[in-house]
């Protein structure tokens, strides 16, 4: 089948029924049909596929679906479900916005060989290498994790969401601020790295071998030197000494 016949196929057609469920008076759904006898049910802002197969033999407010992918109205910005494991890849859909009717099309990625995902990581990881790692010493807020750090400056800080930390620790101490320290790794011609350690700076310091660092000092530190960050206690390693 064409891209001319997906756009009118496995996706919500133009034309629909209204069907309300009197069987629960929190939501009313709609049943649409498509040529190729392919149905939906949107309840709420849900589309879920009905076979053709098994439609009569499923209510309304107890049908199950597959695990779906979220899109969104491009108009309204309305939420809307499908299960993408319906549908080939490269084919064009067309869906139908439940709360504004406008009606946008969607075409299903195809999927990248495990040869080009495999390149695209070595390629990132030579043009990022990693210059050395930060362990994370296991405590009552979290667990033992290693952190990569890369040329450039490294933001240290406790994970959280919109965080400007590019080195995150996953803790829930509260003494880590999101931006803690900064390490700034710079490789150096004779193929060693240069780590310098300063404040963010942060509301509980950062220490260096139990030695509290100035608002504006700069520490040089090698592998195995010792940081803390307020109850959380991290060790340099850098990538000669991984190797």
């Amino acid at each position: 089948m064409g891209d001319a016949d997906a756009l009118k196929g496995n996706a919500a057609a133009p034309t629909s029924a209204t069907h309300p469920d009197t069987r629960s008076p929190l939501t009313s759904r709609k049943l649409t049909e498509s040529k190729e006898r392919d149905f939906f049910l949107y309840t709420n802002t849900t589309l879920r596929r009905v076979p053709p197969a098994t439609r009569a033999f499923l209510f309304p407010h107890t049908l199950l679906c597959a695990i779906m992918k979220k899109i969104r109205c491009p108009k309204c910005d309305e939420s809307i479900l499908f299960d993408e494991t319906q549908y080939e890849p490269g084919r064009i859909l067309v869906f139908e916005c439940p709360e504004c009717h406008k009606q946008f099309k969607l075409r299903m990625p195809q999927p990248k060989p495990a040869d080009e995902e495999t390149a695209a990581t070595a390629n990132e990881e030579q043009e990022n290498p990693v210059l050395g790692y930060l362990t994370v010493l296991e405590n009552a807020f979290h667990f033992k994790q290693e952190i990569a750090l890369h040329a450039g400056e490294n933001i240290v800080g406790r994970l959280v969401k919109g965080t400007k930390a590019n080195a995150p620790i996953k803790t829930v101490d509260p003494s880590v601020d999101t931006t803690h320290c900064i390490i700034t790794a710079t490789p150096q011609p004779n193929g060693t790295t240069k780590f310098v350690l300063r404040d963010a700076p942060s509301n509980t310091g950062t220490f260096l071998h139990n030695a509290l660092l100035g608002n504006k000092e700069r520490a040089l530190i090698s592998d195995g030197d010792i940081i803390t960050l307020g109850a959380t206690t991290l060790i340099l390693h850098t990538a000669s000494e991984a190797e």
